[in-house]
């Protein structure tokens, strides 16, 4: 009986992209590397990616209104670590939504923290959703079995949403990476929780966190502050020094002044008489160009975690007197609102408050709520005391 041969003609031959890059990856497997070093080498640029998932209102990225927003984006994807103090309306949770929703296309589980879930329902209402029926991520969704306001499939990954005032519903979530966004509103006890849900060996253990300061030493500013501190440096056209950005003007210049934890720089401040940026060394005013040319620099570039100061004065061309108009309040709570979301600067807070001490007696309460967190109330009035105490001394 005949025997059937085996045709000779060669199976198809593999690329050699695709053979090499399998090699690769049963090579970094023999070697012990896990599964998200594997697919590092192979994902697209969050920069890439999130340029086609533009906002519902706003349309896509725009980096010549927010350039600032450029490393964001295109910069330190993969980082372990990132915190972000923030003023408001400054794109830093469009930023963190699109991060996070990022590695669930990618195929790994992520989990989106938010205070409560009061809160958390109607911001993925008026954010999350509508992102997801773009032209982009529609497609990603589509065959989805599980979408709700707390779970959401995205390709071959997960998109896990949980208010943080139940710690029992951080429990059940084994992630990749995590998102904590108002950081300083989430509930103490619900961080550790929240933190440990990326401890596992083969998790690629991202941590993002943004909000606004509350107090000194706490939340965002320590986290801040613990961090490379990253500032926005832009350069003056008439004498070329470089500077950071923020709202009131140092009287040292380049000195630490009384240990306010800003850098030994030059820093560019408002004219609250002419509501314009100067430049803190001749005076000269900063047109909007030079901020828009801005670069960030690292305080401490050899720290591990990577930090950023965004404030209101980093958008070019931002409106000026509303913001001179909030730092001339005296209500405890206006006070409070305008250092915390508006020119987030927790340094400036614990200056005054030293300055403060000096030219009033000091009795038992003021100086309790200066040393630690307390309580968000009186915290607010006696900043407020020291702001009246600013203006009476300069006046």
């Amino acid at each position: 009986m005949a025997v059937k041969r085996r045709s000779s003609t060669p199976p198809p031959a593999t690329s050699g992209s695709s053979a090499d890059a399998f090699r690769e990856a049963f090579a970094q497997r023999a070697h012990g590397e896990t599964r998200a070093d594997i697919k590092l080498a192979t994902r697209r640029p969050f920069g890439q990616w999130a340029a086609q998932v533009p906002e519902a209102k706003t349309g896509p990225l725009d980096f010549k209104r927010f350039p600032f927003q450029r490393e964001l984006y295109e910069d330190g994807a993969e980082l372990p670590e990132v915190d972000v103090m923030k003023a408001t309306q400054v794109g830093a949770s469009a930023w963190l939504v699109r991060w996070t929703i990022y590695w669930a296309d990618q195929g790994d589980t992520m989990l989106y923290v938010f205070p409560a879930d009061e809160q958390l329902r109607s911001f993925y209402n008026s954010r999350i959703a509508p992102l997801l029926r773009g032209p982009y991520l529609m497609r990603r969704v589509e065959h989805a079995n599980v979408s709700n306001a707390h779970q959401r499939e995205i390709g071959k990954g997960w998109l896990n949403l949980r208010g943080a005032q139940t710690v029992a519903g951080l429990e059940t979530i084994d992630a990749d990476g995590i998102s904590m966004d108002e950081y300083d509103l989430i509930p103490k006890q619900a961080i550790p929780v929240a933190e440990r849900r990326i401890s596992a060996p083969t998790s690629r253990g991202l941590v993002r966190r943004i909000g606004w300061p509350s107090i000194d030493g706490y939340g965002i500013a320590q986290k801040y502050d613990e961090s490379d501190r990253r500032r926005w440096f832009i350069t003056c056209g008439a004498c070329k020094e470089q500077q950071f950005l923020r709202f009131f003007k140092r009287r040292g210049g380049r000195e630490d002044e009384e240990n306010d934890g800003l850098p030994n720089a030059t820093s560019a401040y408002v004219d609250t008489k002419e509501a314009v940026l100067r430049c803190g060394k001749c005076n000269k005013q900063i047109p909007p160009e030079a901020v828009a040319k801005g670069q960030w620099v690292a305080e401490f570039p050899g720290r591990e975690a990577r930090g950023y100061h965004i404030h209101r004065l980093l958008v070019p061309g931002a409106r000026l007197k509303p913001l001179i108009e909030a730092s001339k309040q005296t209500d405890p709570w206006e006070v409070q609102s305008f250092f915390n979301r508006d020119s987030v600067s927790p340094t400036r807070r614990r200056r005054d408050a030293s300055r403060a001490r000096r030219s009033r007696p000091r009795s038992r309460r003021a100086e309790d709520t200066s040393r630690g967190p307390g309580t968000r109330a009186t915290t607010a009035t006696a900043w407020s005391r020291w702001a009246w105490t600013r203006r009476a001394r300069a006046t």
